[in-house]
This record gives C-alpha cells, sequence and structure tokens, in this order.
C-alpha cells in the first residue's frame, strides 16, 4: 500500500460508491412515487 497509489484508489472508490448510491436512492424514489400515484389514481377511479 503505497502512499501515492492508495489514497487515489480509495477516492475513486469512495466516488463510485457515492455514485451508486445516489442512482440507487433516485431510483427507489422515483418508482415509490409512481407506485403511490398510481394507486392513488386508482382508488379515487374505483369510487
Amino acid at each position: 500500500m503505497s502512499a501515492t497509489l492508495y489514497p487515489a484508489g480509495y477516492i475513486k472508490s469512495l466516488y463510485t460508491f457515492i455514485a451508486l448510491y445516489v442512482v440507487g436512492m433516485t431510483l427507489i424514489l422515483t418508482v415509490g412515487m409512481t407506485l403511490i400515484l398510481t394507486v392513488g389514481i386508482v382508488s379515487r377511479k374505483g369510487r
């Protein structure tokens, strides 16, 4: 573990993790909101 390579690799993996986390959360929120809206519209039409 050299002083020059380790920080760069750590920062790169950290950025990759943050990017994946943000994308995952965005997808989950988008799907969740779509499901909530769909259920709301369907339940209104049902009544």
